[in-house]
């Protein structure tokens, strides 16, 4: 009977303390997130989530003549919540749009995704941009991230993240078309000043309908040793990160980001980057190859005559006032 109660007690014990480890493992550690981000936040008991706010006090921004505040939209976000064992992280960036190429460098450095940039306003001085942004995984390594892009923040405040300027006169271009054509392994135009290539790289119809034909385009314009290239890149949402990545580590910085929804309600979305980089012609040719690369529709064909190198490479690798766009947060997660 006592070896019976003693066998009662120790499985017990077992179940509180297994209990116990499984409850603090499914729990948010806020001392623990503000100390690694540096940010103080506040809990919400009833959603289970743990938000940081960092205004942006050393910004000033004007608006027709208002000085905004930091309760008026200018204050970042943070948000901890648990999924299971793993930490889940969504951040809302503000950032004056010299900071936007930097920062983004810092977040996919870090391993986060960037789901969304865009404004929220117009007629502002400097122009700000707001930069999505979401991350999954352990609670420890995500705050000392978030930590990281923070400093890069702070330490790109004052124009440290700029751009770098071009001078160029494009109705002089000067191009040299065949040395792109084989660069890019599409065939492009020259006319008007610029060099322009257009790929449809997304034929599949559960993505896209005949009304709903993109493309993604890329537009040269200047010298062979002093260039600019802006355009699209339209793909699916899943071949996003990698053109990002690729994009960053090549100088060619994002404008902005957001999704296009197709006409018909069956057709799967599609997400829309819009880039602009300097440099030389060569250099920003082979920028655009790679993300197109990185394209991975392994079912879509082109209008354009796509050589098989540029469909075999896969390496690992501001403009003002971009409009307003959004972003559905809900795509990112679909599979």
């Amino acid at each position: 009977m006592k070896l019976r109660n003693y066998l009662f007690i120790i499985l017990i014990s077992i179940y509180s303390i297994s209990s116990y480890a499984y409850n603090t493992s499914t729990q948010l550690h806020p001392r623990l997130i503000e100390k690694l981000t540096g940010i103080t936040g506040s809990f919400d008991s009833q959603k289970k989530v743990y938000t940081l706010k960092a205004p942006r006090t050393d910004l000033t921004i004007v608006l027709n003549g208002v000085s905004l505040i930091p309760a008026m939209g200018l204050t970042s976000r943070v948000s901890f919540s648990k999924d299971d064992d793993d930490t889940l992280v969504k951040a809302t960036l503000v950032l004056t749009e010299n900071q936007v190429n930097a920062v983004m460098t810092k977040v996919l450095d870090n391993h986060f995704t960037v789901i969304g940039l865009h404004n929220h306003f117009l007629w502002e001085t400097p122009k700000v941009m707001f930069m999505h942004i979401e991350g999954k995984g352990e609670e420890k390594k995500l705050a000392m991230a978030i930590n990281n892009i923070f400093n890069k923040i702070k330490d790109s405040s004052h124009g440290n993240g700029d751009f770098p300027l071009a001078m160029i006169d494009a109705s002089t271009t000067t191009l040299d078309s065949k040395a792109l054509d084989r660069i890019l392994g599409v065939r492009g135009s020259l006319s008007d000043g610029a060099y322009t290539v257009t790929v449809n790289k997304i034929r599949n119809k559960t993505y896209v309908s005949d009304l709903f034909n993109p493309h993604t385009s890329a537009i040269f314009a200047g010298s062979n040793e002093a260039a600019v290239v802006d355009g699209d890149f339209v793909m699916k949402d899943d071949d996003l990160q990698n053109v990002l990545t690729v994009l960053h580590q090549t100088g060619i910085a994002v404008v902005s980001l957001r999704e296009q929804v197709p006409t018909n309600s069956y057709d799967k979305r599609v997400v829309l980057v819009h880039y602009w980089g300097v440099g030389k012609a060569e250099t920003l040719a082979k920028g655009v190859h790679l993300a197109l690369a990185k394209m991975q529709d392994s079912d879509a064909t082109s209008n354009s005559s796509l050589s098989p190198e540029l469909l075999s490479t896969l390496i690992n690798s501001q403009m003002p006032n971009c409009g307003v766009f959004s972003i559905d947060h809900r795509w990112c997660w679909r599979s």
